[in-house]
């Protein structure tokens, strides 16, 4: 279950994760990291996020920024402080989400909300992200390795002819 947490953080990261040629050409790589906890409370996701990071060469303040946000358990909150990242910077177009799956889904330590609520959130989040002009890719409800495989495959140099804040969604098989 924590797998899936971080896979869902890490998807998050990696969709607000700017390109560097189209978004800043000489800047360091920026990633909008938002939680609808605090940072006490995902310490251990944090650390399991700046790992997977240093495993694939970025280290924070040196060669990767990355600028926190935090709802402090107000989930409400979720979508604002979205836009206040979007606004702020200018991220990579792509906003991968998963959305809740109802056969894994478990209220616990980890996550506090229950499955309404994560469904209400998520659909909060289908809304804010094209109107703030973002694609959003629904990633599928399969493995974990196979999601990363959708994420990195969508976000591979291609051309590519969709319009900004269309919505698709990865085929679920």
């Amino acid at each position: 279950m924590r797998l899936i947490g971080l896979a869902v953080v890490l998807a998050v990261g990696l969709a607000l994760a700017p390109l560097v040629e189209e978004v800043q050409p000489a800047e360091t790589p920026l990633i909008g990291y938002l939680s609808a906890r605090s940072p006490d409370d995902t310490a251990h996701l944090l650390t399991a996020f700046r790992q997977g990071l240093n495993e694939n060469g970025f280290i924070e303040g040196k060669n990767v920024a990355i600028e926190y946000r935090w709802a402090l358990g107000k989930y409400d909150r979720l979508p604002a402080l979205a836009a206040e990242l979007a606004h702020s910077h200018r991220y990579h177009r792509r906003v991968f989400l998963t959305p809740p799956w109802q056969e894994l889904y478990v209220t616990d330590s980890e996550r506090r909300h229950n499955f309404t609520t994560a469904l209400a959130e998520y659909s909060r989040l289908l809304e804010v992200y094209p109107s703030l002009g973002y694609d959003l890719v629904v990633l599928p409800r399969v493995g974990v390795v196979e999601r990363a495989d959708i994420v990195l495959s969508t976000l591979a140099p291609t051309p590519a002819s969709s319009t900004p804040g269309s919505a698709s969604t990865a085929s679920c098989a």
